[in-house]
């Protein structure tokens, strides 16, 4: 049987134990999450963390231990055992005020007076005009660009990405069977025509105007994609096509798996069942939430989209 070990720095403190923690990342949030309760230690503990320490959380088996979250800590909520709330390094940016405008410009451009010139990050080519940030975080920038462009903003490994959902170099593929290493606790399984579903797809201009079209079905989930310098027609077609790809046979919703691999958002699922073999597909990953504790280590990894269709 193999034995869960965990090393947790906040500030100065180093500690081997802990009563449960619990890490939520997705590239839907900009923000990566934690949580550690820890023993209050006749308050000792408590009152040695302060918000604003620099946090690291490592989780494994048998001494392994594998990097899960870094950050800061947001703050201590003082319960039994206490609870230390901890955000990654968008944290810090959520204490940083801007105010700036900018009559053309371009998205690297933004990001490099958001986060400094040193600053380690992966961006596309695209052109705002005109763009005003007034009054507001670091952070809140970086949400209006989320919102307004469609895409995917985070951090990982110190850099951040602000890009297409899914375009992530680091990603990497993961094999899940359901009668070894998941269970299927939360996943359905099903057919295309049982599938509706609406696509918006929002078209910028080079003058950051935009053009609405929706295909797909009145009632369907909504799905919310943006383009760039696109003519109405070519949305349309782009739409239609997307509503392709998520009108398709496989799994959705999220499984259950165990401390080990470590997965993270954006990786490929790769799902088999030996009961159901047509079943099996590849799959993005949305979002991993992570749990250790007295009930064990275990991951609920929620499904994107299908990679097969």
């Amino acid at each position: 049987m193999k034995v869960m070990g965990s090393h947790i720095t906040i500030g100065s403190i180093e500690l081997s134990y802990c009563h449960r923690v619990k890490v939520t990342s997705s590239w839907k949030t900009l923000t990566d999450t934690a949580s550690v309760w820890l023993p209050n230690l006749r308050s000792t503990l408590q009152e040695g963390i302060r918000s604003g320490d620099a946090v690291t959380i490592q989780l494994g088996y048998d001494g392994e231990l594998r990097t899960e979250f870094q950050g800061f800590v947001a703050e201590v909520v003082p319960t039994k055992p206490f609870e230390v709330r901890c955000e990654d390094a968008m944290w810090q940016l959520k204490q940083q005020q801007v105010n700036q405008s900018w009559a053309s410009t371009t998205l690297e451009v933004v990001l490099r007076y958001l986060v400094g010139a040193s600053a380690s990050i992966d961006v596309p080519t695209i052109e705002l005009k005109p763009f005003r940030l007034v009054n507001t975080t670091v952070y809140g920038a970086l949400q209006k660009i989320k919102d307004e462009y469609g895409l995917a903003v985070y951090y990982r490994d110190g850099v951040l990405r602000c890009t297409l959902p899914y375009v992530e170099p680091s990603a990497t593929q993961l094999a899940y069977d359901f009668q070894f290493n998941a269970l299927q606790e939360g996943l359905v399984f099903r057919r295309a025509d049982q599938v509706k579903v609406r696509i918006r797809a929002i078209g910028v201009r080079p003058d950051n105007t935009r053009i609405t079209v929706e295909v797909g079905d009145t009632d369907g989930e909504l799905h919310t994609l943006h383009y760039y310098d696109k003519t109405e027609a070519e949305l349309r077609d782009l739409a239609s096509r997307k509503l392709d790809t998520l009108r398709f046979d496989g799994y959705r919703g999220s499984f259950k798996a165990f401390g080990q691999p470590l997965v993270r958002h954006s990786d490929t699922a790769q799902l088999s069942d030996e009961r159901y073999p047509e079943r099996a597909g590849s799959f993005a990953i949305d979002s991993v939430t992570t749990e250790y504790g007295p009930s064990g280590f275990r991951r609920k990894v929620e499904l994107g989209k299908s990679l097969a269709a």
